[in-house]
């Protein structure tokens, strides 16, 4: 392990199986994770970009989290709202999860946010982003019922 303690960052909007790659790698250098939830309160103002509300996220998560056998490793999972002002946002999301060693975001505006004050990022590459993109995935999902492609079984129950 190369950190104790990091938290993830990402929207989940759907959660599809290039996450789950991101989790699974993400703990290969990291011994605990805490799980942000980004714009967790647009759902509704942005039904395209955001069409579901935090509390089904958390969901999914909490599904893959059972599934995947990844519960001794994520210690929570939290919603982190949007905030027009970078430091506002940090300070914001640190006080809810407290230290943290490292985020692990492949947003560099993310990124950048805990880099200028000193905690470094892990940027994971992304897997087959031809097919696990979330804007692309909300389309498909939008006009068809394919989505063994993208999203395990768990993930469809809960939002079909």
């Amino acid at each position: 392990m190369t950190f104790r303690r990091g938290l993830l960052i990402g929207r989940f909007q759907p959660l599809h199986f290039g996450h789950i790659h991101l989790f699974h790698e993400a703990l290969k250098k990291i011994e605990t994770l805490t799980v942000g939830v980004g714009s967790s309160q647009d759902y509704q103002v942005h039904i395209d970009e955001n069409p579901f509300p935090f509390s089904l996220r958390k969901q999914m998560l909490e599904s893959m989290i059972e599934h995947e056998h990844l519960a001794a490793r994520i210690d929570k999972i939290l919603p982190l709202t949007d905030d027009p002002d970078d430091d506002t946002w940090r300070v914001a999301v640190l006080k809810q999860t407290g230290p943290i060693d490292v985020v692990v975001s492949n947003n560099d505006w993310v990124n950048g946010i805990f880099t200028r004050v000193g905690i470094p990022s892990l940027s994971v590459p992304l897997y087959r982003r031809d097919l696990y993109e979330g804007k692309k995935i909300r389309e498909i999902l939008k006009d068809s019922q394919q989505y063994h492609d993208y999203l395990p079984e768990y993930v469809w129950q809960l939002i079909k």
